[in-house]
């Protein structure tokens, strides 16, 4: 990636265009690598590459749409909501669902959700308006606690809840849990808390199924040391004090208060005619 020689230029100030694009809700981390092996992204004219950063007032063209990239002050806010079953995880669904967007009071493009819960299960789910915040707290790297209640159709043996914490292959992958404690149970179902510290996609599920056993309940109770509160109707939420999300801060060395690089729109590019 090529600029004008500038020896003032303070690349301390820099971030991965991947971050500068996931932090302003344009496209996921995941998602933008993709484009940018597409060569779908172009930084100050030039095709932008895996590990390229940006700085204030560069250009960038995402797919015919222009960017430039602002220094943005981001005073963190943590919004806590109790998801229930039948709802989505998505900002907009095709198929015109109830998405957690349609239940949370503030304007969707303010908020982002820390990690997922599929529609089948309820509980504590996290938003935030800053991008890193979101992106550290569902990273494995930092190993945050994720608590849950399990209720099975069946109940383990003792080798299958030692299977849990080992871990089990399943599709090639690992999926292991923290913890796991039988605690309550009459007839054929069983509940169990469970805890893990990565949230991969139906994780808990698959380990389940994978031993045969049918999941009929999944409760989020906990996520990076917040609780569930017992008052906390289903679909409801609330904004936590700043204690709070200082102490949620601390577990990923993020401070309250920040500045940061975001993409501003400035207008949509038309595409060349190809003759």
């Amino acid at each position: 990636m090529q600029r004008s020689l500038n020896l003032k230029i303070n690349m301390s100030n820099s971030i991965r265009i991947q971050k500068a694009i996931s932090q302003s809700q344009i496209a996921s981390r995941r998602a933008t690598e993709k484009m940018i092996k597409n060569q779908q992204i172009r930084v100050n004219g030039n095709v932008a590459k895996l590990g390229d950063k940006v700085i204030k007032d560069d250009k960038i063209n995402i797919d015919n749409n222009s960017y430039v990239c602002i220094e943005k002050k981001i005073d963190t806010k943590i919004l806590i909501y109790h998801k229930p079953i039948g709802v989505i995880c998505t900002k907009s669904d095709p198929e015109r669902r109830e998405t957690v967007f349609d239940q949370i009071p503030q304007a969707k493009a303010n908020w982002l959700n820390i990690g997922r819960l599929d529609i089948n299960s309820s509980g504590l789910l996290l938003f935030t308006n800053n991008g890193e915040l979101c992106y550290r707290l569902t990273h494995p790297s930092y190993e945050i606690t994720r608590k849950y209640i399990v209720r099975i159709l069946g109940e383990l043996d003792k080798e299958q809840i030692k299977k849990c914490k080992d871990g089990i292959l399943y599709q090639r992958e690992v999926l292991k849990l923290s913890s796991i404690k039988l605690i309550a149970g009459e007839g054929i179902n069983k509940t169990y808390a469970i805890s893990l510290k990565e949230g991969k996609n139906h994780e808990i599920r698959n380990i389940f199924e994978s031993f045969g056993f049918q999941v009929n309940k999944l409760l989020r109770v906990e996520f990076a040391n917040i609780a569930l509160p017992r008052e906390l109707k289903p679909g409801k939420s609330f904004l936590i004090n700043n204690y709070d999300t200082t102490q949620i801060l601390n577990q990923v060395n993020l401070p309250l208060q920040s500045t940061t690089l975001q993409l501003k729109f400035t207008k949509k590019t038309k595409r060349k005619m190809r003759l």
